[in-house]
């Protein structure tokens, strides 16, 4: 265990005996409690990376209902704004709407590709920025796979620095298309029907979700198959040669089967360092299911119907998470077919997180600057903070390198995007993407 994170931990009980002090008092120790209080919760948010939340629920004691850490489901804690129809310019052409949030061009903002009827590919290039997003007209980029997909999704397979597609046909063969381009030109190759030993024989059809839920560095396969299950893929491979040769498992971590066609999503919804799996119900609910294991032992909770005042909306619906405003947390997006709407056209329909994020002003108060930005080896950091930890991770999130210097050496990772953060004396955390060439 890291000694900064254990004395971190530490930390924590230390504040929480001095909070549980001052509260014998509330009315003459307001302004140490109140500061008192957000220290801790930023400290938390540090600790929820390292420590399964038990453990820090053991550190704040009787005090852990303050932080929203009880033993009791949390997903009250999570709060988002009332949904808003086809915001920023996203506005589907069709019936059929299955998006996914990702930077596939590299520059720093998230785009959004959709899947609609027919396998058609439409692509929203986000002309914004990442705190002020807003997407052109759709197109139709000359990347878009050549087979026609239900579904696809996003991940950079062979460890080059860019995505790189997984699909899924509507006969239920599974598409590899490896990006041949880079992380700000992409250029894909032929589709490779069912690569890397992927037995794809038990699936009708399906939508592909790539995420390392195992924690050991490589993206692992869930395909959400028509007839309500959730197929599990273990990357028993690398990160730069994936091997899904192990046969597919049915619902794994205590997930239940459900109604015909769900769709899953996996996302850290509640902010402790772990993927919880939200699922929209083929003419039914969304469903919510927590992450009560961990990052490396994933274990799903009980079900929890129409989470965070969200309700089923359509025939076929699909979220897709990605901090779109750059303020720390997960928003969500939703794709919702136009079966019961005026003209049949699909909508794209966006939940704003709104829960508090306590670091977000003094994330963006950090003064950062990154240079040579692109770079082929060395990077230098300028800044006015003091700079208690470096992390450079990659467009997955995967942390690769976290030290405490202000020069720090990309020379041994593959071209590619990265992302580069520090964490100041306070625990807010600043990000700037950096290219290696």
């Amino acid at each position: 265990m890291n000694k900064n994170y254990a004395r971190a931990l530490r930390f924590v009980k230390q504040m929480r005996i001095e909070l549980e002090h001052l509260l014998k008092n509330p009315s003459t120790n307001e302004v140490k409690i109140r500061s008192l209080i957000n220290k801790i919760k930023c400290t938390i948010l540090r600790l929820r990376r390292r420590f399964h939340k038990a453990q820090i629920r053991h550190a704040l004691g009787g005090l852990a209902i303050l932080f929203g850490l009880t033993n009791a489901p949390e997903i009250a804690a999570q709060t988002f704004a009332p949904g808003v129809t086809n915001p920023f310019g996203l506005t589907p052409t069709s019936y059929l709407n299955l998006p996914s949030l990702v930077d596939i061009d590299g520059d720093g903002d998230l785009d959004m590709v959709s899947v609609e009827d027919y396998g058609v590919i439409n692509f929203f290039q986000n002309t914004g920025s990442a705190t002020n997003p807003q997407f052109a007209a759709p197109s139709f980029p000359a990347w878009i796979p050549d087979t026609v997909l239900i579904d696809l999704a996003f991940g950079d397979l062979d460890g080059d620095g860019d995505y790189d597609i997984m699909g899924v046909s509507y006969y239920g063969d599974v598409y590899y298309y490896e990006n041949t381009g880079s992380a700000t030109n992409p250029q894909f190759a032929t589709g490779i029907s069912n690569p890397f030993n992927i037995n794809s024989g038990i699936i009708t059809t399906g939508s592909p979700t790539l995420i390392d839920m195992d924690g050991d560095g490589d993206l692992d396969l869930f395909i959400s198959d028509y007839y309500g299950g959730i197929l599990y893929y273990e990357n028993t491979g690398s990160a730069s040669a994936p091997n899904f040769s192990t046969a597919a498992v049915a619902n794994p971590f205590n997930i239940p089967v459900s109604s015909v066609f769900r769709i899953a999503t996996f996302a850290d919804l509640d902010g402790d360092g772990d993927a919880d799996l939200l699922t929209c119900e083929l003419y039914g609910d969304v469903k919510y299911y927590e992450n009560t294991g961990s990052a490396t032992n994933p274990q799903f909770g009980t079900e929890q119907n129409n989470p965070f005042g969200f309700t089923g909306m359509n025939t076929i619906s699909k979220f897709t998470a990605g901090d779109i405003d750059d303020d720390g947390d997960l928003d969500l997006f939703m794709g919702v077919d136009g079966f019961y709407s005026a003209n049949y056209n699909a909508n794209t329909i966006f939940f704003e997180n709104t829960s508090p994020t306590n670091s977000t002003e003094a994330f963006r108060k950090i003064r950062l600057t990154v240079s040579p930005n692109p770079t082929t080896d060395m990077v230098h950091i300028e800044t006015d903070a003091h700079v208690k930890a470096v992390r450079i991770t990659n467009m997955d999130g995967k942390v690769i390198r976290e030290t405490t210097h202000k020069d720090v050496s990309l020379g041994d990772l593959p071209a590619g995007v990265y992302f580069l953060s520090i964490v100041d004396e306070n625990n807010a955390e600043r990000r700037e993407r950096v290219i290696k060439q």
